[in-house]
């Protein structure tokens, strides 16, 4: 799914109070179109409505339907908003990471002038244009993307990552993993970026999932597995001869073989962690999610080297454009 374009056909008669200005902005304008619908006597007629103050169809120019316009952080760029936008409507940026340096309704629609902060991350921009009265609204999109360096520290060891966003929200990318300088590796991986948030998945090659394959396999085919299922097939006899006891012997005579059965199962978890373990990678994570907010990184790490598969390890870092 494509979560960089938004797309609104219908009336919003009010809005939730929102901390940010852009809403606070676009809330006001809702209360004030419908007043003057009722005023108009158009809030009970929407065909009549639509009709007078239609849903704006606006485009921006150099992009598709299924494109944004992408801008670099630190740069400033001039956009159009192509269409026909009537008299009263709003046009609008939510968000911090885009400031609007000019702009101007003309002919050909809205005319802006944009900067990106140095520290935005890649994600989307929603410019919304609201009819006037109708309060109908039309979103596209700008697309904070291009050249990022992404450095992730965990534990012991030191991640770097080059990524080049374009309009969409998905990139692949290649990351050295390094300990005390010393190179361990590198590896691809695919990233997702959304606003505020960053998430990398190695790529595992077919080596990688037959090693993790193979460690469970010769988990369920070693002896200590096969003694813990024999093992519990005795207990299971055990609960089973003290199920036909009267009620008053039943619950004493299910005490010992219940002990024995939680023993069971604390080894048997035992051998399974050993095996996600053998099966882990040789070297850093293979997921890692992120926050990012000026300039720094925060979250968690998966699939770790020496770990378990969903032990977390915590991450930091930073990052720069270019």
């Amino acid at each position: 799914m494509n979560r960089w374009l938004t797309l609104s056909l219908s009336v919003l008669v009010a809005l939730p109070a929102l901390a940010d200005a852009w809403s606070k902005k676009l809330s006001d304008f809702h209360s004030a179109a419908y007043a003057e619908r009722k005023k108009l006597g158009l809030d009970k007629d929407q065909k009549a409505l639509y009709a007078k103050y239609p849903t704006p169809e606006v485009q921006f120019l150099g992009a598709t339907s299924a494109e944004g316009i992408v801008i670099c952080p630190d740069e400033t760029k001039a956009v159009t908003l192509a269409g026909k936008i009537a008299p009263g409507s709003l046009v609008g940026i939510r968000g911090d990471d885009l400031e609007v340096v000019k702009e101007a309704i003309t002919a050909k629609g809205w005319e802006a002038t944009v900067h990106a902060k140095k520290t935005a991350t890649p994600h989307q921009v929603d410019v919304t244009v609201v009819a006037p009265v109708s309060a109908a609204s039309q979103t596209r999109r700008l697309v904070i993307g291009c050249n990022h360096t992404w450095t992730f520290v965990v534990g012991e060891d030191t991640l770097v990552v080059k990524t080049k966003f374009g309009a969409t929200d998905t990139t692949k990318a290649t990351g050295e993993w390094k300990r005390a300088g010393k190179l361990l590796g590198t590896v691809p991986w695919t990233v997702w970026a959304s606003t505020g948030n960053l998430r990398l998945e190695q790529d595992v090659t077919p080596e990688d999932q037959m090693a993790q394959a193979k460690a469970m396999q010769d988990l369920f085919k070693s002896a200590e597995m096969k003694a813990l299922e024999d093992r519990t097939n005795a207990v299971s006899k055990k609960m089973g001869e003290c199920g036909k006891l009267p009620p008053a012997k039943m619950g004493p005579c299910f005490e010992g073989p219940k002990k024995e059965m939680d023993a069971i199962a604390k080894e048997r978890e035992a051998l399974q962690a050993k095996a996600e373990i053998k099966g882990s990678p040789a070297f850093g994570c293979r997921r890692i999610d992120v926050e990012v907010k000026d300039g720094k990184l925060s979250g968690e790490a998966e699939a770790c080297a020496g770990k378990r598969s969903q032990e977390r390890m915590q991450v930091t870092g930073s990052y720069t454009s270019p």
